[in-house]
């Protein structure tokens, strides 16, 4: 694992394969036309600039996985949630989701 993941706490792959075998709700972050171009099926779309508007439509009762296209807003995206009381994890890039949704 690297430096910053220790620092930040932030979940290994291994961490986030299990949490998508639990369940968990994959929250893409990003903007309408982004998302449109290609995304994880079943994810739940919330733009970052709506998200505290948008808390009810999260499920609370089961970790949330943030994903955008590959900078740190995610992260963001999960403190946020944090705050408000969610299991929120840092899921990075979207892309690298998708690899982990289709592993065994």
């Amino acid at each position: 694992m690297g430096l910053r993941k220790k620092l930040l706490n932030e979940p290994s792959d291994e961490d986030l394969r299990q949490l998508l075998k639990a369940g968990a709700t994959i929250l893409d972050i990003r903007p309408q036309d982004e998302f449109d171009g290609g995304h994880i099926a079943g994810s739940l779309h919330i733009p970052i600039d709506e998200l505290l508007h948008s808390l009810p439509l999260i499920p609370k009762e089961r970790p949330v996985i943030t994903c955008n296209a590959d900078d740190a807003m995610s992260a963001t995206a999960a403190e946020m949630l944090g705050a408000h009381g969610f299991k929120a994890y840092d899921g990075g890039g979207w892309t690298k989701l998708v690899k982990l949704t289709k592993e065994p």
